[in-house]
């Protein structure tokens, strides 16, 4: 029986598949444009591996992103159009973090443990996400 990984707070609010559904639009206008991702990086002013991950629904495509890429890729406007979603998945993103019980920082709801050094000190060790 294989383990599930558990959602991550953008899969319980939907707001990962509008991530994913912009990262194929972008990755079709970019096909019919006839750009590679290094081409569309380079005409973006940001890295190939962004557009890969962008493409992939990783990684949040900003507001600036939008609106610069569909100009290059002349997309007539779908990008923009999607520019009010993306602030608002990005709000709901902050006000979990915020609402995170226990958090320190953007530690995404990991509770920090605190450990003591040999020398009595105390730290907080933040978990990786």
């Amino acid at each position: 029986m294989a383990d599930e990984r558990p959602e991550r707070p953008a899969e319980v609010d939907g707001t990962a598949h509008l991530f994913r559904a912009l990262g194929k639009q972008i990755k079709v206008l970019r096909e019919q444009a006839g750009l590679s991702q290094r081409e569309l990086g380079v005409a973006a002013h940001c890295g190939e591996d962004l557009i890969s991950a962008i493409e992939r629904g990783v990684r949040t495509p900003q507001p600036d992103f939008l609106e610069r890429v569909d100009e290059l890729l002349t997309a007539g406007g779908v990008l923009k159009a999607a520019v009010e979603d993306v602030r608002e998945a990005q709000s709901k993103a902050l006000t979990r973090l915020v609402k995170s019980p226990g958090s320190r920082r953007h530690d995404h709801g990991r509770r920090p443990r605190r450990i003591t050094s040999r020398r009595g000190q105390h730290h907080w060790l933040h978990r990786p996400g």
